[in-house]
C-alpha cells in the first residue's frame, strides 16, 4: 500500500519523467541553456560571466594531473 507522501511525489515527478523520456527535451534544455548565456553575456553582470570561463578545474591524480580552465575543459578536453 503507499502511502500519500509516496502518491504526492509519483504526481510530482510524473510531469519532469515524461519531459526527460521526450525525444525534444535536449534540444529544449540546449536552446533554454544557450538563451540564458546569451543574456548573461551582454547584461551588466558579463565580467562575472567571463570569470566563470576562466575558473580553473585540476583532475587527475598525484603525478598525473591536467589544471584547465572551463573554457579549454570544454573546447580541448571535451
Amino acid at each position: 500500500m503507499t502511502t500519500p507522501i509516496k502518491q504526492s511525489l509519483a504526481r510530482l515527478r510524473r510531469p519532469f519523467d515524461e519531459f526527460v523520456q521526450a525525444e525534444v527535451s535536449g534540444g529544449v534544455v540546449l536552446f533554454v541553456c544557450a538563451l540564458a548565456a546569451m543574456v548573461w553575456a551582454n547584461s551588466p553582470a558579463a565580467d562575472a560571466y567571463h570569470h566563470v570561463w576562466e575558473r580553473t578545474i585540476t583532475a587527475g591524480l598525484h603525478p598525473w594531473v591536467l589544471t584547465l580552465s572551463l573554457r579549454e575543459w570544454i573546447n580541448d578536453a571535451l
